[in-house]
Order: C-alpha cells, then structure tokens, then sequence
C-alpha cells in the first residue's frame, strides 16, 4: 500500500524535527521494523517523483535551472531542492501564501540583518541576499548537505553577503541586533527556538515562521499567544492554486490533473500549512 501525500507530508515533517532536536531519539526511531518498512515505501515513492520531476524540468522547462516568477524572479538555481519540490521554486509558485511578505522586506529595505533558520538549500536565504547586497544574511541549519547546498548556490549567483552555519541556539538569538528580521523553518522546533522567556531579544525582532502544526497540534496558537503583547501577528494558510499563473495551457494540458498537483504543493492542503508574521511594536 502506497504512502498518501498527507502521511508522506507528516513523516517527513516529523524526522527533520526529531534531527534537528533530538537526533539520538532519531537513530533509535530508524532502527524501529515499522520504520523502516514505512522509510522503505517512502524512499521508493520519493525516487518516482524525483524521475517524474526530472522528466518534467527537461520536457517543460527545458533543463533551464531558473527561477520563472515570485520574488526572485531571475535567480539561478540547482538542480536539487533540500527537503522540498524543485518544481514550484523553479516556476515561482513555491510559498505562494507568503510572496507578498518576501517582496515587502525587499521592497522596504530597511533590514540590515537577516537570519534564515532551517535555510535547507539556501531558497530563502540567497534569494534574499541576492535581491538585498546591501544587508548581512545569516543561514543556518542543522545539516551538512543543507549548508553545502547553500553555499553552492550562493556561488552559482555570485552572492557574497552571507554566511553559512549550523544549529542556532537561544545564546545566539539573544546576541541579533533590534530591528532583525527572522525567517524560521524548523519543522516543529520552532516551539522550543523561540521562546521569549529564554530570549528576552526576541521581542525586538520581526519574524517569518512556518508553523508545523501539522505534527506539533497547537504550534500556532502558542506562538501567538507567546508574542501577541510585543508584535503584530498576521496568519496566512495555504490555499489552491491558480496553475494559471504560472503554466501555459499547453504545458498545464502536458501534466494533467495529478501532476499539478505535483508541480504546485510542496504538501497537501489537507495538511492546512500555516505561516505567522510578526512585526515588533517595541
């Protein structure tokens, strides 16, 4: 029995907390028979859809590694996506629900610091540095491969303003300047990162934070209510896509119902992905 999108969508969420959190919990987790069985089914269809995917680069997009549309219109990129879909970076549809906060930071321009935690490839992190070669960008992230792919793709776009790095702690949060700007993507981790009774600074930064709720119930809720007396919070939730945008009949005609889905949603919408903003009012 195959994996639905929603499981695939939980158990990937769900290991890339437990290794940014407690990787000894992990190893013990992946020595579990079901585990592997499940891990086993989930490599599997993941190879499927990587071919698939491969396929539609070189059939649709001609192997052009480039982003088509959104806020970093332009930008090259590689040919892997780190615990993601290549696919809706390349054509732009990646995130949607959160562009138009992305295009405000570098429409306003007035960060000189930005840190992305959980910076996987570098989508964020070197769009942004790319579009801004005036801040200082800070990526991090808990894995080896992640930041090697950053840095490659920072070299591919000659994006010099940002350094690489692993995991970030409480100790460092605490050390950013006021007026920060923080994006986070830290699959459920969030809970524990940003806590302002262990980072008191976190109250004169503004953030960007994708809510795992989705394996952490509450997660939302309790970011809110975390911050709702220092920062004006705004929610948005995924929703379906207006293919559209981005494809022309011919190529929508070319992919069919099954993969557009494939092509638009990094997760189902059943998994209901939510992202928070929060503007610091100190």
């Amino acid at each position: 029995m195959r994996l639905t999108r929603i499981q695939i969508a939980k158990l990937q969420t769900l290991q890339t907390g437990l290794i940014q959190k407690f990787p000894w919990v992990y190893k013990l987790y992946c020595r579990l028979p079901h585990h592997q069985r499940t891990l086993k089914k989930l490599n599997k269809q993941q190879q499927e859809q990587k071919l698939l995917q491969d396929d539609l680069i070189k059939k649709l997009l001609h192997n052009r590694l480039m982003i088509r549309n959104g806020p970093f219109k332009g930008m090259k990129y590689l040919h892997e996506a780190f615990g993601s879909l290549l696919m809706p970076k390349l054509i732009g549809s990646y995130e949607e629900p959160i562009q138009e906060w992305i295009k405000q930071i570098i429409n306003d321009n007035h960060y000189r610091l930005i840190v992305d935690v959980g910076c996987a490839e570098g989508y964020y992190a070197v769009g942004l540095a790319r579009a801004l070669p005036n801040i200082k960008m800070l990526a991090r992230d808990v894995t080896d491969q992640a930041q090697s792919l950053t840095v490659k793709l920072a070299k591919l776009n000659k994006v010099s303003n940002i350094t690489v790095g692993g995991i970030m702690e409480h100790c460092d949060l605490e050390k950013l300047p006021k007026g920060a700007m923080l994006i986070c993507d830290i699959e459920g981790a969030e809970n524990e990162l940003l806590d302002p009774k262990s980072v008191p600074k976190l109250k004169y930064i503004d953030m960007i934070i994708e809510a795992h709720d989705i394996v952490r119930p509450g997660t939302t809720k309790r970011l809110v209510e975390r911050f709702i007396d220092t920062h004006k919070i705004e929610i948005v939730y995924d929703y379906p896509k207006n293919y559209a945008k981005y494809l022309t009949k011919t190529m929508m005609k070319h992919l069919g119902k099954k993969n557009l889905e494939l092509v638009f949603h990094e997760r189902p919408l059943e998994a209901h992905m939510q992202w928070i903003k929060m503007t610091s009012l100190v």
